[in-house]
């Protein structure tokens, strides 16, 4: 495995429920390509009870967690990103600098989510 190319995006529902395997993809948040190492933060999501497995095969594995969980662990980087290879939506990237100063509350309604809103990541391997 070389890596996984992760996408984080609204669902097409406005997230009132989680994602299922079958759920279609809103609007792209953010993405980035990690090396092989590239979903132990998802992993942790998971096994601490915030993010959902929907299963796959690596083409892709998914995912579902509240825009409150998701959200803040991929700004202002999101987690084990190469370089030159992190997309931000435009208002994420505007808050990269200040979003040490920003509560989570602010930065998720920034890019227009609720806290409560289920989002949807989806991780490819690169195989």
């Amino acid at each position: 495995m070389l890596g996984w190319h992760i996408s984080v995006c609204k669902q097409t529902d406005r997230g009132v429920s989680p994602a299922t395997m079958e759920s279609a993809k809103g609007e792209r948040i953010a993405a980035w390509m990690t090396g092989s190492g590239g979903l132990t933060w998802i992993d942790t999501l998971v096994k601490t009870g915030k993010v959902i497995d929907l299963g796959g095969n690596g083409y892709p594995l998914r995912f579902t967690g509240t825009a409150a969980n998701v959200v803040p662990p991929i700004v202002p980087e999101p987690p084990e990103a190469l370089t030159g290879t992190i997309w931000l939506c435009e208002t994420l990237s505007a808050f990269t600098e200040k979003c040490s100063v920003m509560t989570p509350t602010g930065l998720i309604e920034s890019v227009g989510c609720g806290m409560g809103e289920w989002l949807l990541i989806e991780a490819w391997d690169q195989s």
